[in-house]
């Protein structure tokens, strides 16, 4: 996959007149159920690359086979995060392609972001970004929603989350040492100094 990505970044023209059996999509779209992680974030690199010169027909049966199931709410968290990567480097590469299904896409990553996964939350924040950016026209139906869930999570800090197993005690302990990291590092460097002026006088 990482030869067939520099291939299609250096020689995208020539790659556009060729024929190939199997088609790249067609090829590449099973990756994107790969057991190890890495190769199916390749191959969603590599797929997006090919979009734009595939046919409309192989984008299509991309759509239908892989990105709308596994964008459903009953779909494994797994295939929809790699689902939302995949939608934001389409949308990346491809937008004129991905732009007339967003009807069928943005209320699937809307959901998925409700759901208590960091890392499909970030995800699907990155592809509703991308498709901003690269679909502006098309997606204007979808922006009061995605202003909604954006003003939601720009309030969400990781560090004030309460472990269920940490004690009032502890957690008062915790936010103190984290609000005064700065003050035990300044500790830490008068420290040092006084040692080096005791040093200097001995």
């Amino acid at each position: 996959m990482s030869i067939l990505s520099i291939l299609i970044s250096r020689f995208p023209n020539n790659l556009a007149n060729a024929t190939f059996s199997p088609p790249p999509l067609t090829a590449l779209a099973p990756l994107l159920d790969h057991q190890r992680p890495v190769v199916r974030k390749r191959a969603i690199i590599t797929l997006s690359q090919f979009i734009p010169i595939s046919q409309a027909a192989l984008f299509t049966e991309l759509l239908k086979t892989k990105v709308l199931p596994n964008l459903a709410p009953s779909a494994s968290l797994e295939k929809q995060r790699t689902t939302v990567q995949l939608i934001a480097a389409v949308a990346r590469h491809s937008p004129t392609q991905i732009a007339p299904v967003l009807s069928d896409i943005v209320p699937g990553i809307l959901k998925a972001i409700q759901k208590d996964d960091e890392e499909l939350r970030e995800g699907s924040l990155q592809a509703l970004e991308a498709l901003l950016l690269r679909c502006p026209t098309e997606i204007t139906p979808y922006l009061s929603s995605i202003t909604q869930a954006g003003n939601q999570f720009i309030k969400y800090d990781p560090v004030c989350i309460t472990p269920r197993y940490l004690s009032p005690f502890d957690l008062n302990l915790s936010i103190q040492n984290y609000a005064g990291g700065d003050d035990e590092d300044e500790e830490m460097a008068d420290a040092d100094e006084d040692d080096d002026d005791d040093e200097a006088d001995e």
